[in-house]
């Protein structure tokens, strides 16, 4: 594996661990989260568009609405 490979990798790991960590401090998040995944608002064929970069926070929010049914890509 090249330097490079290896540099994504890390920073992958370190982005996952960083939303890790903001979706265990995020309390008001974890009961939406619950709702979500048990009635699925979101269903009906919703598209949600977004920035590239995001910060954990942000990207808590994006996976909350692909729990709530939000189609996503990637």
């Amino acid at each position: 594996m090249s330097d490079g490979a290896s540099a994504g990798i890390d920073q992958r790991e370190r982005g996952f661990l960083r939303l890790e960590w903001a979706r265990e401090h995020m309390p008001v998040m974890a009961k939406v989260r619950e709702s979500f995944q048990r009635e699925r608002p979101f269903r009906g064929g919703m598209k949600v568009a977004m920035a590239l970069h995001v910060e954990a926070k942000t990207g808590i929010l994006a996976l909350l609405f692909r729990e709530g049914g939000v189609r996503t890509s990637g």
